[in-house]
């Protein structure tokens, strides 16, 4: 029997070979861009988080077009403008990626604004040709991890309720043990009530999500709505007996808490069947729309901004290889800043440079003696297996997008339609990749902000 993150790991390989056979059997170019449509999908296993994100990935990728055409149109002759341009959208962008609904509306944007707007050193015709096919791969990518993560080991949100319930029952079993202790440690009682504040925002965030037709939430959506609560009081009880070393914690706290316990474990055991009572959904409150506090939006977009700006400047100035791909790169890796803090720059990196090793020698050695399809695409799927379970194994999960993206990007002239195997092409594009981390890095410690 296969565990989930098996499942998961053949799903992603799947969906990744599938958008690459069908991008070469149509003729596109650039079959990276379908294939990473797909990498960051999956990262998604439940189908109301990838539903939202398919839209949004569609939605940044038409506004990113738009913004392009717009900046190219304006100041295409005027250099300084058109850096100051794109670098006041990218930090517009970066600000509101913290959205917790259309945050990767944003993220998109400024990727595909960055890319169409780098093809302004070539012909018009260029232009127009990259955005159109941009949207093209974008639109197969998303088809394609649809349907085989719509068929093959389906995934709910419906199920996602449930298990999200389990984990905050266990937390509350938990601190209800750590309550009932003669001696109260702080430390882990407001450990505990910070994770089952996690637990509540999770559902909270999953009752905003589009879902399929659904008979458990179509019937039980006000009891999903009573669990949020009773998990939201729970820890609020929690927060309020740990905020003063000195509080006791009274009988009826102790009542009350335990009564909260005792209607999650019903709904768990129950899976959402029976009715929770005694529970003041009207205390519940809804989640904000900005994941991160201003200071830390701000704080990532000049990040951002400044990453963008120093990028162009060396380009223009210094001898950087790969011309404007410098530039395209940073500014992409600097509207993920989000997700790159400084002190995991040097983690990530040395990541990046294992896997992107296990793939260039790959490159060099093992696909220019492919000379069928069906073995190009089998080695694609079997490493797309393994890096996925190895992120797993390793407990890297948050990493599973960067590893699907050297995967694609890495040996990506060698699925074109008319494959190339010059390495000097993915030596300078990790050259690049490292400078441009080492420029977040910098600024990351160069902008303060308070913990």
């Amino acid at each position: 029997m296969l565990n989930p993150s098996m499942k998961a790991a053949i799903k992603y390989g799947l969906a990744l070979i599938l958008a690459m056979f069908c991008s070469m059997w149509l003729g596109w170019s650039k079959t990276s861009w379908s294939m990473l449509t797909v990498t960051v999908l999956a990262t998604l296993e439940i189908y109301g988080y990838w539903a939202q994100k398919s839209r949004n990935r569609l939605y940044g990728t038409v506004l990113g077009t738009a913004v392009a055409f717009l900046l190219i149109g304006l100041f295409a002759q005027e250099r300084v403008m058109f850096i100051a341009s794109i670098t006041a959208f990218l930090w517009i962008c970066v600000y509101y990626q913290s959205h917790r609904t259309l945050g990767y509306m944003f993220n998109i944007a400024i990727t595909v604004c960055l890319i169409v707007s780098s093809s302004i050193s070539a012909e018009s015709a260029s232009v127009i040709n990259t955005a159109i096919l941009r949207m093209q791969q974008t639109m197969l990518g998303i088809v394609v991890f649809s349907f085989v993560y719509k068929f093959v080991w389906p995934t709910s949100t419906d199920e996602a309720y449930i298990d999200e319930a389990q984990a905050g029952m266990k937390e509350l079993q938990e601190l209800s043990i750590e309550l009932k202790k003669e001696a109260l440690d702080v430390e882990r009682v407001s450990d505990l009530a910070g994770k089952l504040k996690k637990h509540a925002d999770n559902v909270k965030t999953l009752l905003s999500l589009p879902v399929e037709y659904s008979d458990f939430l179509s019937h039980h959506r006000e009891r999903v709505v009573a669990l949020v609560a009773a998990i939201d009081n729970a820890s609020k009880i929690a927060s309020q007996l740990c905020s003063d070393k000195n509080q006791k914690i009274s009988r009826l706290d102790m009542e009350v808490f335990d009564e909260l316990v005792e209607e999650v474990r019903s709904f768990v055991e129950s899976r959402g069947s029976v009715q929770l009572h005694h529970i003041n959904k009207g205390s519940l409150s809804s989640l904000s729309r900005m994941s991160l506090p201003r200071e830390k939006r701000l704080y990532f977009a000049n990040i951002a901004a400044c990453v963008t700006v120093s990028a162009f400047m060396l380009w223009i100035y210094m001898p950087v290889p790969n011309g404007v791909l410098f530039p395209t790169l940073a500014g992409v890796l600097a509207a993920n800043v989000l997700t790159i803090p400084g002190k995991a720059v040097k983690y990530i990196m040395l990541f990046y440079a294992i896997t992107a090793s296990f793939l260039l020698l790959q490159y060099v050695f093992v696909m220019p003696e492919l000379t069928e399809a069906w073995q190009i695409l089998l080695l694609y799927f079997c490493n797309a297996v393994l890096l996925w379970r190895l992120c797993d194994y390793l407990k890297l999960s948050p990493l599973k997008a960067l590893a699907g993206n050297i995967l694609v990007n890495i040996p990506a002239s060698a699925v074109g339609l008319v494959p190339s195997y010059d390495v000097q092409g993915p030596l300078n594009m990790i050259l690049l990749l490292f400078m441009s981390l080492l420029l977040i890095e910098f600024y990351a410690k160069v902008f303060s902000i308070k913990a």
